[in-house]
């Protein structure tokens, strides 16, 4: 018995790192624990916890170098970071003189730690980068010795302890009708006295509020291009967007009632709607032009008649008495062009067609016909 559970536990294993592998069981990794004095980003950001693949940069604040040298970056792979992480230390070439500190310390340079007897500080004293003449022993201990994290809408802020002292922490949370956006929830108090140790905490509007849109009422359009204005507005999202159904302004609608549907969606996926009809009418009466009057000196007639229309592509034409390609009577003959769109709508125009026989030509005429010769 205790050989078959063996071999049951041999295989749920053997299928559980399977399902592992190819994506059956996902997994994913914490927020790195802070490290002192460094600032650590994610790609992508705003996933917690953190799926595999996430890729994690850790940097160094000012006066402080990254160790081992060498390290970059570290990947979430099979639920935890790999490679060993690293620290921050303070190193001298990097002690950069700081006009801000400069200011706060005034002209006296701190005690240097050099010359103190094996480098120790008294007190409530330690040796760190001053900013103003290197290695000092800075009372890192004295109350607000980082300054109040500037305020931003939605964002609380706690520190710890109070006083805002060095290697304190300031505590990041949203307040009521926010919600996190990125950022690192909690900074550390360094020791050049600003907040270091990640990026900025972001709140952002908690939005579930629908955006407010305004349809045009319903309207009469007498050409198929048709143009209007939609108007929408939201808490959060400048510029919702907008989606149409089955039109959108700009575009050629069918004859008749048409019901539009507007959709706006802000960029937290709050939606609403507003419809109106637009009906497109053809009211308006072809274009027609004529030819000039004119001679003709056979009997077989040919002309052209120009139309054009807003929305029949082709107009039917009629004409009164006769047509083009028409045998036409000797003298002259008032033609009456029609153009009838699909709506009904027409209009005409008039010219006359003379027949005339050339000098020198001899007429035969019969019951039925006349013949040039």
């Amino acid at each position: 018995m205790e050989e078959k559970s063996y071999h049951y536990l041999v295989l749920f294993t053997g299928l559980f790192l399977c399902l592992l592998h190819s994506g059956g069981v996902s997994s994913s990794c914490d927020n790195i624990n802070q490290i002192d004095f460094a600032e650590i980003t994610y790609e992508p950001e705003g996933l917690v916890p953190h799926p595999d693949g996430t890729v994690a940069s850790i940097e160094c604040g000012v006066f402080y170098q990254i160790v081992p040298t060498a390290f970059e970056r570290t990947t979430c792979t099979d639920g935890s970071w790999t490679g060993p992480l690293p620290r921050c230390r303070h190193v001298p070439r990097y002690c950069h003189r700081n006009e801000d500190l400069v200011q706060i310390y005034g002209r006296d340079c701190q005690t240097q730690c050099r010359n103190r007897l094996n480098g120790a500080c008294l007190g409530n004293k330690q040796c760190h980068c001053d900013g103003v003449c290197g290695w000092s022993c800075i009372s890192i201990y004295e109350d607000n010795f980082c300054p109040e994290v500037a305020d931003q809408a939605g964002r609380l802020v706690t520190y710890d302890p109070p006083e805002r002292r060095f290697n304190g922490f300031a505590d990041f949370s949203c307040g009521d009708g926010y919600i996190y956006h990125s950022g690192s929830s909690r900074l550390l108090c360094m020791s050049n006295r600003q907040w270091g140790g990640g990026n900025e905490f972001v709140c952002i509007p908690n939005d579930n509020q629908n955006p407010v849109i305004t349809c045009p009422a319903d309207f009469t359009s007498d050409t198929l291009t048709v143009s209007f204005l939609v108007y929408v507005t939201d808490n959060a999202d400048p510029a919702p967007a907008l989606t149409y159904d089955p039109l959108g302004p700009g575009s050629t609608f069918p004859l008749g009632p048409t019901t539009v549907t507007v959709t706006a969606t802000d960029s937290s996926s709050n939606h609403d709607s507003c419809t109106f009809t637009v009906t497109v009418i053809d009211n308006q009466n072809p274009v027609i032009t004529c030819p000039a009057d004119f001679n003709s000196d056979t009997l077989t007639v040919s002309f052209l008649v120009d139309v054009t229309d807003n929305v029949d592509p082709a107009p039917a034409l009629t004409y009164d008495p006769l047509g083009p390609g028409s045998t036409f009577p000797l003298g002259p003959t008032t033609v009456t062009v029609t153009a009838t769109d699909s709506s009904s709508n027409h209009d005409s125009c008039t010219f006359t067609v003379t027949v005339t026989v050339p000098c020198g030509h001899l007429m035969r005429a019969s019951r039925n016909t006349i013949e040039i010769l």
